[in-house]
């Protein structure tokens, strides 16, 4: 039996899931130009019923529909964005909050943050300007402030490739900004 593991090559199913395209782990060549390590799958209701925690998404203190989990399984990632994005400003802002895999909020350490355009290859500057500000009334909350996004982009151009440490274990996600980052 061949091992697999997901790249970032999304598309949407049916059911609404952000679905990523899988290769052979033994085979040497990349099948996207991202690293394998951020992609991860999208939650929505059907993987939720699937494995059947009794919990809805959106619940008080439960993962929120959208948050997506991390590809070996660490936790799940939501983040919520400041309203009218724009480039070449340091006004930019995300909350990002990190729930179990059984989709109870969960006290994680934010290792970093880093935006990315897959399209045109390249990340964005100014990252030594954030500023990770973890809610001391509730451990699975960080806001993120002084988000350089160096151009414009439409809803889905940019991404943000999260790492974090949750119960002693370290994963990496990748997650699509859905606003408009204007100029």
């Amino acid at each position: 039996m061949k091992s697999q593991f997901f790249i970032a090559l999304s598309f949407t199913s049916f059911l609404g899931l952000s679905i990523l395209g899988a290769c052979d782990a033994n085979d040497n060549e990349s099948k996207a130009e991202e690293p394998q390590e951020i992609v991860a799958a999208a939650v929505d209701q059907a993987s939720v019923d699937q494995r059947k925690t009794g919990h809805e998404i959106g619940d008080e203190g439960h993962a929120p529909l959208g948050s997506v989990l991390s590809p070996n399984g660490v936790f799940l990632a939501n983040v919520s964005w400041s309203a009218n994005l724009v480039a070449g400003s340091l006004e930019n802002q995300a909350t990002v909050k990190f729930f179990e895999p059984h989709l109870h909020k969960a006290p994680a350490i934010l290792k970093s943050f880093k935006l990315f355009m897959p399209a045109m290859g390249h990340g964005s500057i100014k990252t030594d300007q954030m500023v990770f500000t973890q809610d001391p009334a509730d451990p699975s909350t960080w806001t993120v402030s002084k988000i350089y996004f160096s151009m414009p982009g439409g809803s889905g151009e940019w991404v943000v490739d999260i790492e974090a440490e949750l119960a002693g274990k370290t994963d990496k996600v990748r997650i699509s900004i859905p606003a408009e980052v204007k100029e």
